[in-house]
């Protein structure tokens, strides 16, 4: 091979990161992408995105090496096949003159391209081949190589490339996750319980939700700080689920809790509590050690307890009414919802608990990614009140509703929402949609000239509900744009305009598909640190995979928020849609018929009736298609493709004048929807299942546009 330069004696050793000092080049790829002198630590320059992909992907095959076919598919796919081999050669070029001491990075010939794995250090490879034993030091190295997600900021808009990063970048996490365990594990059967403790919140860092390590920190910290310090510990935690994820901790973790509490045989033992001498614990199996009950003399107890109620009451008066920090940053508005009446003799008493249970749920659940926070309106004034009485029964029974406003006193909304249609979560879901909707649209008028971040964080958000229900508001995204050149980690706005760039691409609506598509990758990565493993932050994640064609991954992250979350039925949809993706078209079609009944109506109807008509098209349920549809078509006329896949249902559906009428609808509007657009969705990895019978579709559609 070409390409390898002499370089000093004093390089030539064996080892990878371990020996980092003793190699030209060290490449850290384990969070920011650097690559440095091996021996001053100086950042050497490699400005070009796609050189850096290089040096990533290389740096993870097999041997450090990939023929410069592959390279030049996946790294320059959109070219042509010359254009491609050009463009690497070019990188090739740009990184043999990257030298120190007279050693480049690379070898290569005519048909390949690889690393000098002897003039250079990387730190992921520590990780990933570290062997399976238990020796402290080298464990404690290895895990010390994961300094953040692999490839931070890598992507290159190029669908292979980047679905092979995030595979790789969940690779090295997975295995950070492992090594941190046995770490831990080892550091508590040595009695090293501090050790333990700094490695577990270290492992925090890598997945702050996973429950397993939220046990073995409480349990660490029982020994190292005390039971008060190990139940603050549980108490955050539990917090955060129900922030973050309106859920509760799991079984085992109140069982561990609750031998905190209350540790068996104490009374046998107080030797234990009078020297404080710890029991050692698994604290990854989260076995708890026994402590012994202390009891205060009872005046200090009363005492304590006076002089704590004193402090909470005056911090509760003083707080009831007062905007936090963080809600002067957003301008949220607060909303309570009054308890559910009912009409005498109408019933439907009994369903006031779960109603109540169901509504309270669907507001605190997006409590910190929204604008509107719900709370406890005994407790702190209001903006806004929700009052609910039920009145009916049977077939008609209903929630009517009324939204007011407590500064103006007058009711902002009414309405209607029928109670016959499915379980409380329906109600729930509806009831949230129109308060939500109803809210941000008058805020969003009374604050038309306010150029504050709140001001435009809710003409934003009334611009993305117009768009919902209309052609694409640019206004949204300049808002959104503004507020971060403002305050780039404003989590709302991050939030917003991923998700008017999500929907912009899914409509076929963008003439600049790979930017926008990177855009969505860039705010997703900087939003993960702000809401780390939300529900929504997972299914924001399954659509971004999803448009990039990488079905697979998609479907594990709507699979995990609907983990997080299993009221999040639209991530229950998209799974199911992107089931015929992967050609489990009877599976997808099963799953949505699941899904949809706690969908619709909604305000994103459109959008999820269009996913839902074409699973059940595909399957071959061409009714159920022709409905879905409808229901699209009537949440939103100006969408090409939904009257395209209309026009196609109804034709199969028998419905043939209709159908000529929504083929006419998709070539009037602006851009025009046509057979070839149609035959991009899938792209080029779906299932082959589905490109048949999207083959179909599309035949179906080009003949009706000819005869039209």
């Amino acid at each position: 091979m070409d390409g390898r330069s002499s370089f000093p004696a004093k390089y030539r050793q064996d080892g990878n990161a371990a020996n980092a000092g003793t190699r030209p080049f060290v490449l850290n790829l384990l969070g920011q992408f650097e690559l440095r002198d091996g021996a001053s630590g100086a950042r050497l320059s490699v400005s070009a995105r796609k050189s850096r992909a290089l040096l990533a992907y290389l740096a993870m095959a097999p041997g450090c090496m990939a023929s410069r076919t592959v390279l030049a598919a996946l790294l320059w796919g959109d070219a042509g096949e010359e254009q491609a081999r050009q463009s690497l050669r070019q990188a090739l070029s740009s990184l043999r003159r990257i030298q120190v001491d007279g050693a480049g990075l690379l070898k290569s010939d005519d048909e390949t391209v690889q690393l000098d794995t002897g003039l250079i250090a990387i730190d992921c490879l520590d990780l990933l081949h570290f062997a399976d034993h238990d020796d402290i030091a080298r464990l404690t190295h290895a895990c010390a190589a994961y300094r953040g997600p692999f490839g931070v900021g890598l992507e290159i808009e190029e669908a292979g490339f980047d679905e092979w990063l995030r595979a790789e970048r969940q690779r090295c996490a997975d295995r950070a996750m492992v090594l941190h365990d046995r770490l831990i594990k080892r550091l508590g059967e040595m009695g090293l319980h501090q050790e333990a403790l700094l490695h577990a919140n270290a492992l925090l860092a890598i997945n702050p939700i996973r429950e397993q390590t939220h046990r073995a920190i409480i349990a660490l910290e029982a020994q190292v700080s005390g039971r008060a310090a190990a139940m603050q510990r549980f108490e955050d935690f539990r917090i955060l689920l129900r922030d973050e994820l309106a859920v509760r901790p799991e079984a085992a973790t109140i069982q561990l809790v609750d031998r905190l509490r209350d540790p068996p045989g104490a009374a046998k033992e107080p030797a234990a509590a009078t020297t404080g001498t710890a029991v050692p614990i698994d604290p990854l199996s989260a076995r708890m050690p026994r402590f012994s009950r202390r009891k205060l003399p009872g005046i200090i107890g009363v005492l304590t307890l006076a002089v704590l109620f004193a402090i909470a009451g005056f911090l509760y008066w003083s707080a009831a009414d007062q905007r936090t920090v963080d809600e002067r940053r957003y301008g949220r508005a607060l909303v309570a919802l009054d308890s559910i009446a009912a009409d005498p003799g109408q019933g439907g008493a009994d369903d006031i608990p779960a109603l109540e249970r169901e509504a309270s749920s669907a507001f605190s659940r997006y409590n910190k990614v929204t604008l509107i926070e719900f709370v406890d309106g005994s407790k702190r004034v209001p903006d806004y009140r929700i009052r609910v009485r039920l009145a009916g029964a049977g077939s008609s029974a209903r929630a009517d509703v009324r939204l007011v406003s407590v500064n103006a006193g007058d009711t902002i909304w009414s309405g209607s929402i029928p109670l016959a249609n499915g379980p409380p979560t329906i109600f729930a879901r509806e009831l949230y949609g129109y308060v939500t909707s109803e809210i941000v649209l008058r805020e969003a008028r009374q604050r038309a000239s306010d150029s504050s971040i709140p001001g435009k964080l809710w003409r934003a958000k009334a611009g993305q509900i117009q768009t919902r229900l209309g052609n694409e508001d640019l206004t949204a995204i300049a808002l959104y744009q503004e507020i971060l050149a403002e305050d780039p980690t404003n989590a709302n706005a991050l939030i917003g305009l991923s998700e008017c760039y999500i929907l912009r691409v899914a409509r076929n609506q963008t003439g600049q598909r790979a930017a926008d598509l990177a855009a969505i990758s860039d705010l997703l990565i900087r939003i993960k640190p702000l809401i780390p493993n939300s529900s929504d932050l997972a299914f924001k994640e399954g659509m971004l995979n999803k448009l990039q064609g990488n079905f697979q991954q998609a479907s594990d992250n709507f699979a995990q928020s609907v983990r997080l979350d299993p009221a999040h039925w639209n991530a229950a949809a998209q799974y199911a849609h992107v089931m015929i993706f992967l050609g489990r078209l009877e599976e997808g079609y099963q799953l949505m018929q699941a899904a949809t009944p706690n969908l619709l109506p909604d305000l994103g109807a459109a959008e999820t009736a269009y996913i839902a008509g074409e699973t059940a098209l595909v399957a071959g349920h061409d009714q159920d298609a022709a409905r879905y549809l409808g229901l699209a078509v009537t949440g939103n006329p100006t969408v090409g493709r939904i009257q395209a896949l209309y026009a196609v249902a109804l034709f199969r559906a028998g419905r043939l004048d209709e159908a000529r009428a929504a083929v006419e609808k998709a070539r009037q509007l602006s851009p025009g929807y046509t057979p070839e657009a149609m035959n991009q969705r899938g792209g080029r990895t779906a299932d082959p299942r589905y490109v048949e019978a999207k083959n179909r579709m599309v035949e179906t559609f080009r003949q009706m546009r000819a005869a039209n």
